[in-house]
């Protein structure tokens, strides 16, 4: 069991105050929890805090933005891929610096959730009302978009997009 994090700062947990986990991802260095609208933290193996940050593009440990908090984790080679409100972010982990990628229908709001590896360097991503996306993560760019509001035979997107969800 993931047990909640008290909020930054704080010393003692407060049930009313302390956000629920929404994802945890661990890679060798590091473990990631997301806390929906509060940040996104970083541990060491040892659960000990490596970093919080509060907006994961640009990087920022001090500016809160409630868009740009990870949902769902996935990890290639260096780069540590985040699904957001606004977009995918991509942080180099070696260079400690982030990109955000977003598909260019949903420029403000694509509201990404679950990350799903795909083959030949595709992740696939749903959303929350705006259907699935595929990304390339060679090529750094958005190369399908599955509609939530497609209805065909073939596609049944609709059905796809929950059959991924977990939570909003």
């Amino acid at each position: 069991d993931i047990l909640p994090v008290t909020e930054p700062g704080e010393t003692n947990y407060d049930v009313l105050k302390a956000a629920r986990v929404f994802s945890f991802f661990e890679t060798d260095s590091s473990l990631w929890l997301s806390k929906r609208f509060v940040a996104t933290l970083e541990y060491y193996p040892d659960f000990k805090l490596k970093n919080i940050y509060q907006r994961l593009y640009p990087l920022s440990s001090s500016v809160y933005d409630d868009q740009l908090v990870a949902y769902y984790f996935f990890t290639k080679g260096n780069e540590l891929f985040s699904s957001t409100d606004t977009g995918l972010v991509v942080l180099d982990t070696k260079r400690q610096t982030t990109q955000l990628y977003f598909p260019r229908q949903y420029v403000t709001q694509a509201d990404l959730r679950t990350i799903i590896p795909l083959k030949n360097d595709e992740i696939m991503i749903r959303s929350y009302g705006n259907g699935l996306f595929v990304f390339n993560t060679i090529l750094k760019k958005y190369t399908r978009h599955y509609s939530a509001a497609d209805i065909c035979g073939s596609c049944r997107s609709i059905q796809i997009t929950y059959l991924f969800k977990t939570k909003n």
